[in-house]
């Protein structure tokens, strides 16, 4: 820390933007968000690498503002998608992005996801 008026400054812009690559990360960005629920409201563009699921609700549910989202659709299990609808309930995004993997049987396993997606996707309005 510099001075807490840095502090002030620079916090917003460090939660402005969010790339979640391991599981690990998921897991803490919902650790920290569940100790300051504050700093999921600077949250606006998200991109989802892995660790779908109750984490992820959780960081969705905190960070009502996102504008941009970006899922990649990889699901090691399809538990991990369970109850992601909650998240998805909280959120209304301008942009969103669906990257699929070009290796067949990622298929099976993502489909949980996509139908998750197209449920809640008539439902944002603010889609460009």
């Amino acid at each position: 820390l510099v001075c807490k008026r840095w502090l002030n400054v620079s916090t917003p812009l460090l939660y402005e933007t969010i790339f979640l690559r391991t599981h690990p990360q998921v897991h803490c960005l919902a650790r920290t968000l569940l100790n300051d629920y504050t700093l999921g409201q600077n949250i606006r563009k998200l991109r989802i690498g892995c660790g779908l699921g109750v984490p992820m609700n959780k960081i969705l549910r905190f960070a009502p503002n996102i504008t941009h989202l970006v899922i990649e659709l990889v699901a090691e299990k399809e538990e991990h998608i369970i109850g992601l609808g909650a998240g998805l309930q909280a959120i209304n995004p301008s942009k969103v992005v669906l990257i699929q993997r070009s290796m067949p049987w990622y298929n099976r396993r993502t489909l949980p996801l996509v139908t998750e997606l197209c449920h809640y996707i008539p439902k944002w309005t603010r889609l460009v």
